[in-house]
């Protein structure tokens, strides 16, 4: 093909068509400079599908992520609930109405506290990728969770267990319990033990604010991982279209 091209250049020249020369010189420079702006499209083509699909890959990880936190928190909102139930039921009767199975079943529940664990694998993938987004504001929401919220709610589920370290142990070191199995059941020495229901109940006022605290945090943690994965959900379809 050079070998074609340079031949006509020849016999342009040799003819003397030096007019004719330089337009076909400068439609050859030409066809170059296309040929190497297409070549330049086509390279930016294939970056930006490939950058399209590490972040639809980072944000299918963080969309995975984020329902593992929801299923945690989930359990961990269940859980306080059957704690809110217990304090009520305790601080409404006295002690003689329950056996004490149902009393242990109660006790269990409250004496109960969990940890939140996040799983942070696909934010720290789009940290280590200078976190580069489509979407402004979805790296903002992202940071956001990550580095603020979810510090914040650990924060409840540390305050929840240092109470039950605390406050809690205070009773459980007076030989009320001969056993007690979280979130299953509590077996006493003795039974019904005015002095643990006075115990308790005492305990349940410090207990029952921490509590609903806690409940708020949680409940307003688990609004803010529903929104967040809405808007990486619909990130997602917009990179798959």
């Amino acid at each position: 093909m050079l070998r074609f091209f340079r031949n006509i250049r020849q016999k342009l020249l040799e003819n003397g068509n030096i007019s004719k020369y330089f337009w076909y010189a400068f439609g050859e420079i030409l066809l170059v400079v296309i040929g190497i702006l297409i070549a330049l499209q086509i390279n930016n083509w294939n970056e930006d599908r490939k950058e399209r699909a590490f972040e639809k890959y980072v944000l299918t990880e963080i969309q995975t992520n984020l329902i593992q936190d929801q299923q945690q928190l989930l359990s961990s909102i269940k859980q306080r609930q059957k704690a809110a139930e217990a304090i009520m039921i305790i601080n409404s009767n006295v002690i003689e109405d329950f056996t004490s199975d149902e009393y242990g079943k109660h006790v269990a529940n409250l004496f109960t506290f969990e940890r939140f664990f996040p799983i942070v694998n696909g934010y720290e993938m789009l940290k280590s990728n200078g976190l580069t987004l489509s979407s402004d504001e979805l790296r903002s929401l992202l940071g956001q969770y990550y580095e603020y919220e979810v510090l914040r709610v650990q924060s409840s589920f540390k305050d929840l267990e240092k109470a039950f370290l605390e406050d809690a142990r205070l009773i459980l070191e007076q030989g009320f319990f001969d056993e007690l199995e979280h979130a299953v059941m509590v077996t006493f020495t003795s039974f019904p033990n005015p002095e643990l229901e006075k115990a308790l109940k005492e305990y349940l006022i410090v207990y029952k604010e921490n509590h609903k605290n806690s409940m708020l945090s949680f409940e307003h943690f688990k609004s803010i991982n529903e929104e967040l994965l809405s808007q990486v959900k619909i990130a997602i379809n917009d990179l798959s279209n």
